[in-house]
């Protein structure tokens, strides 16, 4: 069953940059949530656990920032890129994908649908979430 998760959200958190993740792990997804929340500035808005709930969600809300998984048990992150090319018209959300696959080509194929940033999962840990998140909150998106 594909799961979503959108918590409410009012006018005082406007101001804050709106990011949804897709992580089908609850280990792993709830480490990045409970990341991304200590980072002033970033509001989770919301997260999906497969490619069709996270397509479902972006075509009915908007975010600033999508931190994705590859590999998903329902799906997987390219086709979640795939389609938000041809949902949202604007380049503007910024897309960050970490993945166990982290080849050449694998690289490719998410840039060419839109990645702005690949990590390696590994490394994406090592260097901490809130690392990443901070560096997009720094402008690191237009």
């Amino acid at each position: 069953m594909a799961t979503h998760h959108s918590p409410d959200s009012d006018a005082a958190h406007a101001k804050h940059l709106r990011v949804f993740l897709v992580e089908d792990l609850p280990v792993v997804r709830n480490r990045v949530i409970e990341s991304l929340q200590e980072i002033e500035g970033l509001e989770v808005a919301g997260y999906a656990e497969g490619e069709d709930s996270a397509v479902s969600w972006l075509g009915s809300h908007a975010c600033d920032v999508l931190i994705l998984d590859l590999q998903l048990r329902q799906g997987n992150g390219l086709g979640v890129l795939k389609s938000l090319a041809t949902l949202d018209p604007s380049p503007r959300v910024l897309k960050i994908v970490y993945s166990n696959h982290v080849s050449a080509n694998i690289r490719k194929l998410a840039s060419q649908f839109g990645a702005t940033y690949f990590f390696d999962k590994e490394y994406a840990q090592m260097l901490g979430v809130r690392s990443v998140g901070a560096r997009a909150v720094g402008g690191g998106h237009g």
